[in-house]
């Protein structure tokens, strides 16, 4: 049977959703079943807090699952999305900063490989520059919550409505967004957007929503003039067009805690690849470039907690802002193959003995 989680345990509980997962046409259950054969960053205690929580959950749902008979495919997806929304996306202090369980990720902080003097693995300084692309069609959650306030009831008026069980379509969000940045000059424009992290700053006091994945500025500079398209597919975002977007860069210091991403962390998303062995783990990951033709260079990938945001961060990016405008074309199986063959190239062909196929 197939490794689990880059741990050959034979049999695994996992076996059987796995195999299911792997016959299936969709390529996004083919990846997710990659995904979590080869994920060797998620820990043997962490997949134990997984198990446990797992287990908890399908007894809620009457079932036996993951505490003496194994989950089907639905059950394990059930699992790994409830575990995200609960112990990762929702919480103040998310799993993966957490010493008992995420140790072997943990990169800047308490704990991390720079704290306990780990030579081998340059940790970033913490003067380093990060830089995150904040997707502002996505924050109709936030600015719903925002429109209650008295504060922000003049910015928000006409921001469109919806009845609270159901959510805002982003094209709906979009459209309101062109009105806020199109035909503005550069002070409304600043203006506008100074209110959007003022308002995001206090949404996170209130509701946490984790985690921010990140790059180098460095790594990521060269595709700035490449426009708003370009920059969700360095960072391996899908994400429907159009839709506004706009750099922020910020220090490691300002960051805290800042860990190497695993599967667990990116929710159900099959657009997610496991970094190999071969990387170093101040590297963090690798996002996937969707972009076409094929990337030639692997940027770093890290996570952290939410940060409070100032102007200044979006200043230091060079004020850009812009709305996308493509369609991804190349499917998944062909982007997690031409993926595949760049770690290859960068990391050597040991990373063909930790994961031999990518879809």
């Amino acid at each position: 049977m197939p490794p689990v989680f880059g741990r050959n345990n034979k049999p695994h509980p996992y076996d059987k959703a796995i195999a299911e997962w792997l016959t299936l046409p969709n390529a996004g259950y083919r990846a997710m079943a990659r995904n979590l054969m080869h994920d060797h960053r998620v820990s043997e205690a962490r997949e134990k807090v997984f198990d446990e929580f797992a287990a908890n959950m399908a007894r809620r749902r009457g079932s036996s699952a993951f505490a003496g008979n194994p989950p089907t495919g639905a059950e394990l997806q059930n699992a790994i999305e409830d575990y995200f929304e609960e112990k990762v996306r929702t919480r103040d202090l998310p799993h993966y900063v957490y010493r008992a369980i995420n140790l072997n990720n943990l990169i800047v902080g308490d704990g991390s490989v720079s704290s306990r003097g780990h030579q081998s693995a340059y940790p970033p300084s913490r003067d380093v520059k990060l830089v995150r692309v904040l997707d502002l069609s996505g924050l109709g959650t936030v600015f719903h919550w925002a429109r209650r306030k008295n504060m922000w009831r003049k910015l928000l008026a006409r921001f469109p409505n919806c009845p609270p069980w159901t959510k805002l379509p982003d094209e709906a969000i979009t459209s309101w967004l062109d009105k806020k940045l199109e035909r503005r000059s550069e002070w409304q424009i600043e203006e506008f957007i100074a209110s959007v992290l003022k308002i995001l700053d206090e949404y996170r006091q209130d509701q946490a929503f984790q985690p921010t994945w990140a790059t180098t500025w460095s790594a990521f500079e060269p595709h700035v003039e490449q426009g708003p398209d370009r920059w969700l597919q360095v960072l391996g975002m899908m994400k429907r067009s159009p839709r506004w977007v706009m750099p922020l860069r910020y220090k490691v210091r300002e960051a805290g805690t800042i860990a190497r991403p695993t599967q667990l962390d990116a929710d159900w998303y099959a657009y997610h690849f496991p970094s190999p062995p071969q990387t170093p783990l101040a590297m963090g990951g690798h996002p996937m470039d969707l972009g076409s033709p094929k990337a030639a260079q692997l940027l770093p990938e890290y996570i952290h907690k939410q940060i409070g945001h100032k102007i200044d961060h979006w200043i230091d990016s060079g004020k850009k802002i812009g709305k996308t405008t493509q369609a991804v074309t190349a499917n998944l199986a062909d982007m997690r193959r031409a993926h595949h063959e760049l770690l290859v190239s960068r990391h050597g062909p040991d990373v063909l003995g930790w994961m031999p196929d990518p879809n």
